[in-house]
C-alpha cells in the first residue's frame, strides 16, 4: 500500500499547481488554464470545477472539453444530485450509470447520454475543508475509468484542493494589500489637503512613511517634535508645543496624540502669519492708546503754552535782563509747542495724497537743501540714483519728509569728516552714514515712540518714517554695526509690488 501511494505521488503533475500565473489570471482563469492538462492527465474528454462558497453551494468556476457544455449558472449543493452526494461523502467515485449504482439509491439522479464514465472528486484540503468539486468525463463508448484512475484522482484532488486554498489565500492577501494601498493613497490625498502637516512618528521621533514627512528645517522644529513624542510616551496623553525660530522669524504649533503601535501622531502648523498679525494688532492697539494719551496731553499743554508765550512777549518789550530771560521762555515754549504738534500728528492716521513722484529728484532736492547744515558740521552728503528715475504714485511731501528725517539723523550721527550717502533704486531709498552705529539692545526699539539716541531728541522721527512707509504699502529696514555706521532702507512699494 505504501509503495502504491508512493507511485501515485510520483505520478502527480505538480507543475499544474504553480500559482505564478494567478495574479494575472485570477482564480477562475487559473482553474481554466489547468483544467485542459488535467483532462489529458486522466485521458478524459470533458471536465469542470465547482468552487464552494461559505453557504455550501458550489458555483461553476471552469469547464472545458468536447462533451455537452454545462450552463454557466449551474451549481452544486451538498447532498443534492450526483455531485452533492459525493461532496457529502467526501470520497471520490467513479460514476457510470448512476441509476444502477447502490450509492445513489434514493437520490434524485439521472444519467447523461453523452457521458460513458466520470470521475467525481471532492476537493478536500489539508485542513479537511471541502473547497470544491472536480468532474472529469469520458464519452459514451470510451474505456471507463478504473480503480487506478480513482486512486490517482484522490491524490490529484488533494493537491488541487491545497492549490485552490493557497490561491484563495494569495488572492485574499493581494486584496488586503490592494485595499491597504488604496487606503494609504486616500490618506495621502486627504493629508495633502489638510493645512500644515500630519506626521506619524515612532518612539524615537522618526517619521513613518504613512504620514507627511517631518520638515527637515529648522532643527528646533524637529527637536520639538521629538519632545512631543517623548511627552506622549511618558505622560500617556496629548501634548502641544509652540516653536519660534529666531533665525528665520517663523513660528509653528505642534499638537501630539497617542496612537497604538506608534510614538504618536503630530500635527505641525505654521503660524508665522498669525503670530505676526497678533503682534501687529497688539502694536497698533498700543500705538492707538499712546496716540489718545499724546493727543490729550498735547491739548492740555497748548493752552498754558499760549499764555507763557504771551507773557514772554510782554517781558521782552521791557528793558534789562528780563528781555534775555523772556527770549529763553519764548524759545522753550516754541519748542514745546512743536512737540505738541508732533504728538497731535502722531495721534492722527497718516493720510497720503499720491501723485507721479520721482524718488531720485526728491532725494537730490533734499540733499541740496541739507548741504549747509552738513557743511556746518563738517559732514559730506552724497546722492546716487541706480537705473531710470521712473515716476511712481507717491505722496511727494511725505516722501520728502522721510528723506529729511533720515538725512538729518545721519548728519547728526556723523563726526567731522563723516559721510551720509543717499541712494535710490526702484521704489526704495537708502540713507547710510559713517557714524558710530547703534548698540544691540536699542536697535529693536528705535521705531517705538520716545526712544532716541539723541540727548535732545523726541524719538518720533523714525516712527514717522515707518508710518509714512506703511501708509504707502511699504516697509523700513534698519541695519547697524557699532563703530561702522547705520543704514536705513525705505521701500515705499515693497508690500504691493
Amino acid at each position: 500500500m505504501v509503495a502504491s501511494s508512493s507511485l501515485l505521488w510520483e505520478e502527480c503533475p505538480f507543475e499544474l499547481f504553480d500559482l505564478g500565473a494567478l495574479p494575472s489570471l485570477g482564480l477562475e482563469g487559473w482553474l481554466a488554464a489547468i483544467l485542459g492538462p488535467t483532462l489529458r492527465h486522466f485521458h478524459a474528454s470533458s471536465g469542470s470545477v465547482f468552487l464552494l462558497d461559505h453557504e455550501g453551494t458550489g458555483r461553476l468556476a471552469a469547464q472545458c472539453g468536447t462533451l455537452r457544455p454545462i450552463p454557466s449558472e449551474a451549481s452544486v449543493r451538498v447532498g443534492e444530485g450526483i455531485g452533492g452526494a459525493v461532496l457529502a461523502d467526501r470520497h471520490a467515485r467513479i460514476v457510470g450509470d448512476p441509476g444502477s449504482d447502490p450509492f445513489f439509491v434514493g437520490r434524485e439522479v439521472r444519467a447523461v447520454a453523452s457521458i460513458g464514465s466520470a470521475l467525481v472528486v471532492p476537493l478536500v484540503d489539508s485542513q479537511r475543508t471541502v473547497v470544491g468539486l472536480l468532474n472529469v468525463s469520458r464519452g459514451a463508448g470510451s474505456e471507463p475509468f478504473a480503480e487506478g484512475d480513482l486512486r490517482r484522482s484522490e491524490v490529484f484532488g488533494g493537491f488541487m484542493a491545497m492549490a485552490i486554498s493557497n490561491a484563495r489565500l494569495v488572492e485574499s492577501v493581494r486584496s488586503a494589500l490592494d485595499a491597504a494601498e488604496l487606503r494609504g493613497s486616500q490618506l495621502q490625498a486627504v493629508l495633502a489637503k489638510v493645512p500644515g502637516r500630519v506626521c506619524v512618528l515612532d518612539s524615537d521621533g522618526r517619521p513613518n512613511p504613512i504620514g507627511s514627512p517631518l520638515p527637515s528645517a529648522p532643527v528646533v522644529l524637529a527637536e520639538a517634535a521629538r519632545e512631543v513624542v517623548r511627552s506622549l510616551t511618558t505622560k500617556g496623553k496629548g501634548a502641544s508645543r509652540r516653536v519660534d525660530d529666531p533665525a528665520s522669524g517663523r513660528s509653528w504649533t505642534l499638537e501630539g496624540t497617542r496612537h497604538p503601535g506608534t510614538g504618536g501622531v503630530v500635527s505641525v502648523h505654521e503660524v508665522t502669519k498669525t503670530v505676526a498679525a497678533q503682534t501687529e494688532s497688539a502694536r497698533n492697539r498700543h500705538l492707538a492708546e499712546l496716540g489718545l494719551t499724546a493727543a490729550a496731553v498735547a491739548h492740555e499743554m497748548r493752552n498754558p503754552l499760549t499764555g507763557i508765550s504771551a507773557a514772554a512777549q510782554m517781558i521782552a518789550s521791557s528793558d534789562g535782563e528780563s528781555a534775555e530771560f523772556a527770549e529763553i521762555i519764548r524759545s522753550e515754549a516754541h519748542r514745546l509747542s512743536g512737540l505738541c504738534e508732533s504728538l497731535l500728528e502722531h495721534a492722527r492716521p497718516v493720510r497720503v495724497e499720491k501723485s507721479p513722484t520721482q524718488l531720485g529728484r526728491e532725494a537730490s532736492e533734499v540733499v541740496r537743501l541739507m548741504q549747509c547744515e552738513a557743511e556746518a558740521k563738517g559732514v559730506r552728503v552724497l546722492s546716487h540714483v541706480s537705473g531710470p528715475d521712473a515716476a511712481r504714485s507717491l505722496d511727494a511731501g511725505k516722501v520728502r519728509q522721510v528723506i529729511f528725517n533720515l538725512v538729518r539723523n545721519g548728519i547728526q550721527a556723523c563726526s567731522i569728516g563723516g559721510t551720509v550717502t543717499v541712494a535710490v533704486r526702484g521704489s526704495a531709498i537708502t540713507v547710510e552714514d559713517t557714524g558710530p552705529g547703534i548698540e544691540g539692545d536699542l536697535v529693536g526699539k528705535l521705531f517705538q515712540p520716545f526712544v532716541t539716541t539723541k540727548v535732545d531728541g523726541t524719538g518720533l522721527g523714525l516712527l514717522t518714517v515707518k508710518r509714512i512707509a506703511e501708509a504707502h504699502g511699504g516697509d523700513v529696514r534698519l541695519d547697524t554695526s557699532p563703530g561702522v555706521g547705520t543704514r536705513v532702507t525705505v521701500d515705499f512699494q515693497r508690500r504691493i509690488a
